[in-house]
């Protein structure tokens, strides 16, 4: 097992042998938070709801369904092959091709390989009791030969591998993006580490490295919102053992998860601490379409001076913006589909069109 530089405040829970859905389990079982956890608190996943996070460890919402994609079982998969070439990753193709060659061949080309091993363990820090980390790979060397950005080998280190799509892959050409980033954050906030490296295949043919900054300001800002987040929720877990209590063995959503009379209850009681996070994620959006709440209520009349008319007048221009865009987006795939053009430079933007048409503004320099 790794020492990390934390490790007298650390806690190591194996899970090597556990199944996946066993490790889920044992993740929530700790009350913590993980590193995509705190990505979705803090607004960077498009596809996980800071409210449902918290309705989730409070116990008011169903468990989120966990499809495991093809995409994500190839991730899984290939998750070793991404460390093995890692080890042998240099600045320069020519030697880090030597490199794979000759492992394949069973031999070593030069001293130049990195060490990565696996890391079955998720940890937690007392110093930390509101978070985990679970990370893929302990680096055990990253040598400086082969990176421009190191003066001297690195002994240390985490290492996290993706396998990234092509289509996707220009998210990362100005460096690790923000949920990706706050995520291998939490795991030096754990750990105590203070070296990070994210290794991404793209396609089958391209090893990117990209080293993962310490900063102590983001740290700080991690661990404040991590902490607030599950003191609301410690709070949310009181107010619904007490809704429990006086309501014993009834559910607070159904077989289709949708909240029963008392899970609406039990919303209700808990929107006052309910971490203002901003929250307009498509899943958030949708968990309100289902609440329960009688509608009928009161009909009441407002002039153009009230803040609902002015919502109202900005959403019905917003609706018309988004429409008109649509068709302009159709209008530009025609034309670049017509004449047979893959990417269009302007003064002010990019449009590349790929499996999807994309229209980007340039960044002033």
């Amino acid at each position: 097992m790794i020492t990390w530089p934390d490790n007298k405040h650390l806690t190591y829970h194996y899970y090597g042998n556990m199944s996946r859905d066993e490790w889920l389990v044992k993740r929530e079982s700790l009350g913590t938070l993980g590193g995509s956890d705190v990505a979705a608190i803090l607004g960077l996943n498009k596809y996980v709801s800071p409210a449902m996070v918290f309705y989730r460890k409070v116990g008011v919402a169903p468990p989120r369904e966990r499809r495991e994609t093809l995409h994500m079982a190839f991730g899984h998969m290939l998750e070793d092959m991404v460390a093995k070439a890692w080890e042998c990753y240099d600045e320069d193709e020519e030697v880090m091709r030597r490199r794979i060659m000759s492992r394949v061949e069973g031999r070593d080309y030069d001293n130049g390989y990195g060490k990565a091993v696996p890391h079955c363990y998720l940890i937690t820090n007392s110093q930390y009791p509101f978070l985990h980390a679970t990370i893929d790979r302990a680096i055990m060397r990253a040598p400086a030969s082969a990176r421009p950005w190191l003066d001297e080998d690195i002994s240390m280190g985490i290492l996290e591998c993706k396998i990234i799509s092509p289509h996707i892959a220009d998210m990362w050409d100005d460096g690790v993006p923000p949920y990706y980033y706050d995520q291998v954050m939490t795991y030096m906030i754990v750990t105590g580490c203070r070296y990070a490296e994210i290794a991404l295949m793209r396609g089958n043919n391209q090893l990117i490295v990209q080293p993962v900054p310490y900063d102590e300001t983001r740290a700080n800002a991690i661990i404040m919102a991590a902490a607030s987040f599950m003191a609301a929720v410690r709070d949310g877990r009181q107010i619904v053992a007490d809704i429990m209590a006086d309501n014993p063995g009834q559910p607070f959503y159904d077989e289709y998860n949708q909240l029963t009379p008392l899970g609406e209850e039990a919303v209700q009681a808990l929107d006052p601490i309910l971490p203002d996070t901003n929250d307009l994620t498509e899943e958030y959006m949708q968990f309100l379409s289902l609440r329960q709440i009688n509608m009928e209520g009161r009909h009441v009349e407002v002039d153009e001076h009230s803040e609902l008319h002015q919502l109202a007048m900005e959403a019905i221009e917003l609706q018309e913006k988004v429409k008109r865009s649509k068709e302009v987006m159709k209008h530009i795939r025609k034309i670049m589909i017509k004449e047979d053009i893959g990417r269009v430079d302007t003064p002010d933007a990019v449009i590349s069109l790929g499996k999807s048409l994309r229209v980007t503004k340039k960044k002033k320099i």
